[in-house]
């Protein structure tokens, strides 16, 4: 099974990985948040963060950089409203109500019998 963003299969066959971020509430310091005083508050609840890290493949350079911009054409348009898609790993456990907020691509291509590029996918649940 692939991974997969609303139903779209965003990274292929090229390997990655899911890295879950921390989980639980948002907690600060008093004094971060402009008060002179010990002890921390508790701000709410926290966003969960998942982060794709892998490396794409691809046949030629040209065909990866039209990798690089399909998957780019799938992050959340900006001044719209928020899109949000299940994501799935390719153990297929899902992540609900998700939206694609970055992708970095590492910007140095590797090449050999093919091209490829690290990069890293940041999908987060907005509260």
């Amino acid at each position: 099974m692939g991974s997969l963003f609303g139903g779209v299969d965003l990274f292929g066959d090229s390997p990655h990985r899911f890295e879950m971020g921390s989980m639980g509430p948002v907690v600060r310091t008093r004094l971060s948040l402009g008060t002179i005083a010990a002890g921390s508050v508790l701000i709410g609840a926290g966003e969960p963060t998942v982060t794709v890290r892998g490396r794409l493949v691809a046949a030629t350079g040209p065909a990866l950089m039209a990798r690089i911009d399909a998957i780019a054409a799938e992050l959340q348009p900006g001044g719209g409203g928020i899109v949000r898609r299940t994501l799935t790993d390719h153990h297929g456990r899902t992540w609900t109500d998700m939206t694609f907020v970055s992708f970095e691509p590492s910007g140095v291509v590797d090449r050999g019998r093919e091209v490829s590029m690290e990069f890293a996918a940041v999908f987060q649940r907005l509260l």
